[in-house]
């Protein structure tokens, strides 16, 4: 390729922050980034033997002990990208330099420019320069020529090569050995017995052990491409097989109708019959608690009324009753809500018509604890790749599940209670920034955040961007029961009302955080977990006062590693996701462990976020793009 071209396209372009290199930094993959985005990289990604996943194809990678700064620099990326600079820096400059220093200053337009120099002059300057003694073997090039194959070529061939030594002295030998650009000193101090070669020498060999490397990669490439070829072919048959089952299943589908409406009403009827038992179990502790709840409240109406209003003797003479009743009120023995079971669908696999036709609609039964009772997959792509992150469930069951990729191409993706996708929100504010946080308000509006631009957005469930508001560096969002905004911001924890403004905010003590997650308690408290820190605290939702901190870096009980999303139980109960670990915790409402809610015997792997559905059903997202549900029998709360 003609080096113009490549100096014209996206060679020379940072996959990550999509701009020209900077300090260019190449993988043993050969895949190149800025040392700036790949020290930001590693920041996120490094892992405990100090190896990291190239952003690109995940290579697993070592990271040397001074960090970024010690990985091997690209320079034919830095060479070329000091040409275009020198290119762009030449167009910019339309006048003559020389006679811009002239007394009095001239205004002459520049016509050529010196190479070595590095000055874009006029005709006459320019002519003077030649006549120079000092000056006559310089190369001046006419403006009009700077886009030219000639000029870009120019420049590399005086791009020199310095000693590794004191990166002064020019190079003129490669060392193999030390794999060191070296002078002819350093060859005989240092490299006496090593295998040294002038450069052009050496890179002639390299030119052809490049070549041959190619050449075998092109052999690969070409059995790759025959064997897309037949995949390809596979596929189409596969689809024609499709289409021809579906029509199949579609006239035995019919045959069937008749036959799944009798049986449909007979399971429906039997639903109908066991929620009718359960509710008169539920309804006399439903109306206790609302009695209860009413003693509370007339409770606290009049003492508030009494200490507001109330005169001193009033007060000193109601005081004792009130006091009377207080005690009698705070030790009530509160009604324990019962253990009830959940209907779910079971198949059999059998032989006759019967059966058969069972086996299409399911049979009602209890479900068991922990049961995985449905799961998909989420279509990511792999080029660049993208993970899941986050989930959210509304109230009639629809599932958010938000998508993050690397070069900032995130989404939002929505499926219906059939887990079919209904819709992908894609707006531009979602790839301005990281997508880190999702939650549903009480209309049923997905929220999300982009932190690059300090903006949290409300998003309709089709998509449609109905408002936003500021919010400083936002990492996490959720929602409180007065449909106020709780952000999770780097530095401070934010409460800002339906109208974008700020209520009150109060310090988060682990500052600096890249990754949080926030949920708010039955109780009003707000959770936040920093996976960083793995650990997951606990505020008053007005005083911001601590109130516990759950969580150390381990495996064991109480212990996390990487603590991601949580979810609240009616109860008041946690559940935590532990990544690394690859389990749910189940917490105490004052953040006690209680117990392992799922492990990787239960089908867990890198859980990242976790939510309930309205019928109390468990449900998951994994980092791979793995949507699992599961049944949670609690012993003291019916989800």
């Amino acid at each position: 390729m003609a080096l113009s071209k490549i100096l014209e396209e996206d060679f020379l372009t940072c996959i990550i922050c999509e701009e020209r290199y900077e300090e260019p930094k190449i993988l043993p993959c050969v895949h190149s980034f800025c040392k700036r985005c790949l020290e930001d990289h590693v920041n996120v990604k490094l892992d405990r033997n100090r190896r990291f996943p190239c952003p690109i194809c995940r290579r697993e990678c070592e990271l040397p002990e001074k960090g970024a700064e010690d990985l091997e620099n690209s320079r034919l990326l830095a060479n070329l990208a000091e040409v275009v600079n020198k290119v762009d820096e030449a167009k910019t400059q339309d006048k003559c330099e020389t006679c811009a220093l002239k007394e009095p200053p001239v205004d002459a337009d520049a016509t050529k420019r010196c190479l070595k120099c590095d000055d874009n002059m006029c005709d006459a300057c320019s002519a003077e320069h030649r006549r120079h003694g000092g000056c006559r073997d310089h190369q001046l090039i006419p403006l009009g020529e700077l886009n030219d194959e000639a000029y870009a070529s120019e420049l590399r061939s005086r791009q020199q090569i310095r000693c590794n030594h004191d990166n002064e002295t020019p190079a003129k030998v490669f060392c193999f050995v030390c794999e060191k650009f070296i002078c002819g000193t350093c060859v005989s101090l240092e490299h006496t017995d090593h295998d040294c070669k002038y450069i052009p020498s050496a890179a002639k060999g390299g030119r052809e052990r490049l070549a041959t490397a190619q050449e075998e990669i092109g052999q690969q490439e070409t059995i790759a491409t025959s064997l897309l070829s037949v995949m390809k072919l596979l596929k189409t048959g596969l689809h024609c097989q499709n289409e021809e089952l579906k029509r199949s299943i579609r006239n035995r589908q019919k045959e069937l109708i008749t036959l799944l409406i009798v049986t449909g009403d007979r399971m429906c009827k039997e639903v109908e019959e066991t929620t009718n038992q359960v509710e008169e179990v539920l309804d006399p502790i439903e109306k206790e608690l609302e009695l209860i709840q009413g003693c509370f409240w007339s409770f606290r109406e009049f003492t508030n009324a009494l200490i507001i209003h109330g005169s001193d003797p009033e007060v000193l003479q109601t005081m004792a009753n009130c006091l009377r009743r207080g005690r009698e009120l705070t030790e009530m023995r509160l009604p324990t809500i019962p253990t009830t079971k959940t209907l779910t669908l079971d198949t059999k696999h059998v032989n006759n018509m019967s059966t058969v036709l069972r086996e299409c609609m399911g049979e009602v039964r209890h479900a068991r604890d922990k049961e995985l009772l449905w799961s998909f997959c989420v279509d990511l792509n792999t080029d660049p790749p993208e993970s899941v992150t986050h989930v959210a469930v509304d109230a009639e069951g629809r599932l958010c599940v938000g998508v993050w990729c690397f070069v900032k191409r995130n989404k939002i993706n929505v499926y219906d209670v059939d887990r079919c996708l209904i819709a992908t929100i894609t707006n531009p504010e979602l790839k301005a920034g990281s997508l880190a946080g999702i939650t549903l308000d009480q209309d049923g509006n997905v929220v999300a955040r982009s932190q690059s631009d300090n903006l949290v957005m409300i998003f309709s469930r089709e998509g449609k961007l109905l408002s936003s508001f500021h919010s400083s560096q936002p990492l996490a969002v959720s929602v409180n029961s007065k449909g106020q905004y709780v952000i999770a911001g780097r530095e401070a924890i934010y409460i800002h009302d339906k109208d974008g403004q700020v209520a009150h905010s109060f310090p988060d003590p682990l500052q600096g955080d890249v990754i949080k997650y926030v949920a708010v308690s039955v109780t009003g408290d707000i959770l936040v977990s920093h996976p960083g820190a793995h650990k997951v605290l606990a505020y008053n939702p007005v005083s911001g006062v601590l109130k516990f901190t759950y969580g150390d870096k381990g495996c064991g009980d109480g212990q996390v590693n990487e603590p991601k999303g949580m979810c609240c139980l009616a109860n008041g109960d946690i559940i935590l996701a532990d990544d690394r670990n690859n389990r749910l915790h189940l917490l105490s409402p004052d953040g006690v462990f209680k117990k392992f809610l799922l492990t990787k015997e239960n089908g867990m792997k890198f859980p990242k976020d976790v939510a309930l559905t309205p019928d109390g059903k468990v449900v998951v997202v994994e980092n791979g793009g793995a949507v699992k549900c599961f049944a949670f029998q609690d012993q003291e709360t019916t989800i």
